[in-house]
């Protein structure tokens, strides 16, 4: 498995427990050290939303429950954007839920150091993920907008950000990177070419044009490139 290595790495917090606040951002100078940016935390809903909405992160640690408000609507509106997002709760019966967003680990509350550790592992590429997403999540103005996994067709790469296109013909701009997707779906989808993700169970037949150049076309009708060191990977799993 490939390390993700990142130069510096910008954090948000939502944590309401100044004493365990003060631990998270103790345990992840230690474990990521100098490549840390920028460590912020907020302790309500509503900052961490602006926060999140004015700041470039690449990692998001969250909370569930802070003074009583419900941090799930940071969780879904976090996945849309390009960060990852560790979720630190004691709220254990949601797990499952957080996943289903896209979540890269949830650490449960009280935690010891090496469970955050291999939290921030999984966000560095270094450890695998337990699961793949159930949805995908879409800022909108004034809304966050829920999509099941199983509508995307394909995505493709827009410059930093990817389209995401769907079974019903719409596409959907997404701050994650196509790299990013390839490490968060599942198996039964593959990238096929630097600028495209398949879903393998929508490709009707292969095609390989003159001079050597090789599509997939979907059962939807449309025609996508194939890289030439992808081919063979390709052709493997399909046949």
């Amino acid at each position: 498995m490939i390390a993700i290595l990142l130069d510096k790495i910008r954090i948000l917090s939502l944590e309401d427990e100044p004493v365990i606040a003060d631990r998270i951002r103790r345990l992840c100078a230690e474990f990521l050290g100098d490549r840390i940016k920028i460590h912020s935390n907020c302790d309500t809903v509503n900052e961490a939303l602006r926060q999140a909405a004015t700041g470039s992160y690449d990692l998001f640690l969250l909370d569930l429950n802070l003074h009583g408000e419900d941090g799930f609507e940071l969780l879904r509106r976090s996945t849309s954007y390009s960060a990852q997002v560790i979720v630190i709760s004691a709220y254990k019966d949601r797990a499952l839920e957080a996943f289903d967003f896209g979540v890269t680990d949830f650490v449960a509350k009280p935690f010891a150091a090496e469970r955050l550790k291999l939290a921030l592992d999984r966000f560095d590429g270094k450890a695998r993920r337990d699961r793949a997403p159930s949805f995908l999540t879409f800022r909108s103005p004034g809304q966050t907008q829920v999509v099941d996994l199983g509508s995307v067709v394909f995505i493709a790469g827009a410059d930093q950000y990817s389209e995401v296109h769907l079974a019903d013909g719409n596409q959907k701009l997404h701050d994650k990177s196509l790299g990013q997707f390839e490490r968060l779906l599942p198996d039964n989808y593959l990238r096929i070419h630097k600028s495209y993700i398949v879903r393998l169970d929508l490709i009707d037949c292969l095609e390989i044009n003159e001079g050597s150049r090789y599509f997939v076309v979907l059962k939807t009708g449309q025609k996508l490139p194939v890289g030439r060191t992808r081919y063979s990977i390709l052709r493997e799993k399909y046949v």
